[in-house]
């Protein structure tokens, strides 16, 4: 894949599907980013890493094409509850509150998001918003009986109403619904709005999904982030991230491990930065770190993989002047059980220098 942008929604897609595990009951979402979650599922399949699992499709499409690559399906009733979900979304806010529905599966996706004991989010980073509205505009399913009374109704509240078509007449959900695209422009009380949208007679769905993601996996201009619900995004101060994300890809050097008791996001606190070198010698980035703020030492750190020489010491440096002082190590570490994905870990760790000044504050 040579597309820098595709390539790394296909990286987040593929963080999503590592999540999931043997035994569990799984929803597949819909679009362009979603569906990479689904192959690499089927390959984790297919290779033996997965068993025992059985999914549910957020829309036909995805159905089918889940079909076709050999995943189990749940039948259309969802007899079980689901245990994580992996979808993608058209606008996600800081609070990880939701636009969906740009695909046209909104009704199904909420369905399933509302089943799911945990909703995972993959998208680009163009969808992240200030605030929903801001850039999308809001897809509403009605009936299409009295859909222009509905269309009226979306107006009174400040919408700007287009009906969604598709060739020469009206777009049709997978349930025969229509969709009108309500533009509100930045929505100020969202949870006002779905409550009056949920009220109206012949509104069957809408797109705002509030309280149902818990992780949202972002593809950026140059790496992929992790963000938990409660944690900020942008995940790291804007410097760091420039700097990890500005690693090229390179094969991972060959580095002999140090004798370490615990792994290095255990070894030295809550941040971790992994990248996996990825068969073909490619090393590409995946953030999951989640604050930098030195613990009770007055100590934090990340990890990256495969940075070379020069990009290490614009990290040194990085770190002198952010913390006044740097320890960094070169560590060996597996992250994956597949034989092709070996990685080796930078740990970069930093405390203030022992000076009598310090010591005796720390004393205090």
């Amino acid at each position: 894949m040579t597309d820098p942008a595709a390539r790394l929604k296909q990286q987040a897609g593929e963080l999503a599907a590592g999540l999931v595990e043997s035994g569990m009951v799984i929803g597949l979402g819909t679009g362009s980013t979603a569906i990479f979650a689904t192959r690499r599922i089927a390959e984790r399949l297919r290779a033996g890493e997965l068993g025992s699992i059985v999914a549910v499709a957020t829309s036909s499409a995805t159905d089918e094409a889940a079909r076709a690559l050999g995943i189990p399906m749940l039948a259309d009733d969802i007899p079980r509850d689901i245990d994580l979900t992996i979808d993608g979304a058209d606008e996600v806010d800081p609070a990880m509150a939701l636009i969906k529905g740009g695909g046209g599966a909104l009704l199904r996706e909420k369905i399933v998001a509302q089943a799911s004991r945990r909703e995972v989010i993959v998208v680009d980073e163009s969808k992240l918003s200030p605030r929903l509205g801001t850039h999308r505009a809001l897809p509403v399913e009605v009936l299409a009986f009295g859909w222009r009374s509905q269309a009226r109704f979306l107006e009174s509240l400040g919408g700007v109403v287009t009906r969604r078509t598709q060739g020469d007449g009206p777009y049709r959900t997978d349930g025969g619904n229509m969709i009108l695209d309500s533009r509100f422009g930045a929505i100020a009380d969202a949870p006002s709005l779905a409550a009056k949208l949920e009220a109206r007679a012949g509104i069957i769905a809408h797109g705002l999904f509030l309280g149902l993601a818990q992780d949202v996996i972002v593809a950026g201009a140059a790496c992929v982030r992790h963000v938990r619900r409660g944690e900020k995004m942008p995940v790291l101060p804007a410097l760091l991230a420039c700097l990890i994300c500005a690693a090229p890809a390179v094969a991972a050097p060959a580095v002999a491990a140090p004798a370490v008791a615990t792994p290095a996001a255990e070894t030295f606190g809550p941040g971790e930065v992994s990248c996996q070198a990825l068969a073909g010698g490619q090393a590409d980035c995946l953030l999951s770190a989640s604050r930098m703020t030195p613990g009770n030492r007055n100590e934090a750190s990340f990890s990256l993989t495969a940075l070379p020489p020069g990009q290490r010491e614009q990290f040194r440096r990085w770190c002198l002047h952010a913390a006044d002082g740097c320890i960094v190590t070169l560590q060996g570490r597996r992250v994956a059980p597949q034989a092709d994905r070996l990685a080796t870990v930078i740990s970069l760790q930093w405390r203030r220098p022992r000076t009598p000044k310090n010591e005796a504050a720390a004393a205090r």
